[in-house]
């Protein structure tokens, strides 16, 4: 096994890791700011309901609300509402209503894969053509290809316990996310590979 930690190191001078892995190289990034453009509140439609021994099941669809019915993620948030990536953007539900944020509304692309919440109640979607995403309560902050991302399919987004972020890069493998302090409008990102260790790129 080969164990690297990502760090800063002139694009032309490659260094090594245990066992011979390349060290990752940062390539600074500054995100896109996009606008919200808030969507309209829609009553919920009472659930279809289904009963089983251990209780009841609640779906909702589009009939009911929701943005799209291909769901990829779900996150509850620490003030009590449920957010979900869809096929056709992201929908927020308070238990009553739903807002569905898509592309109308500011978000760089309607395929949303994944999403989190951060520490500081922000979250972070992964989406399939759009890169990664987040929201702060007032602007879509993107960091995509037009920003030094390797790639812009993120199928998975998680933060750890130091502040940071991993991103599941689609066939391209995982990309570990530094913020600078303060800030989620710019940072140091590093792709890691089969050249630094990983088992497989995909």
């Amino acid at each position: 096994v080969c164990r690297v930690k990502p760090r800063a190191v002139p694009e032309k001078k490659v260094q090594h890791g245990v066992g011979g892995c390349k060290i990752p190289v940062g390539v600074r990034m500054r995100a896109k700011i996009s606008p919200v453009t808030l969507p309209s509140l829609l009553p919920a439609k009472d659930a279809e309901t289904k009963d089983n021994n251990s209780g009841n099941f609640h779906t909702y669809k589009v009939f009911h609300g929701l943005a799209q019915n291909s769901i990829h993620g779900i996150v509850k948030t620490n003030s009590g509402s449920i957010w979900v990536a869809t096929n056709g953007g992201v929908s927020e539900f308070d238990g009553k209503y739903f807002r569905n944020y898509s592309m109308d509304n500011g978000l760089p692309h309607n395929q949303v894969w994944s999403i989190c919440e951060d520490r500081h109640g922000n979250l972070w979607m992964g989406t399939f053509g759009g890169g990664v995403v987040c929201y702060d309560g007032f602007s879509f902050i993107t960091y995509s290809l037009g920003q030094g991302m390797p790639t812009d399919k993120i199928v998975g987004v998680s933060e750890d316990h130091l502040g940071n972020f991993w991103f599941v890069a689609y066939q391209t493998g995982i990309i570990y996310f530094q913020p600078d302090s303060n800030t989620l409008k710019s940072g140091t990102a590093f792709l890691i590979t089969k050249e630094n260790g990983l088992v497989s790129n995909d």
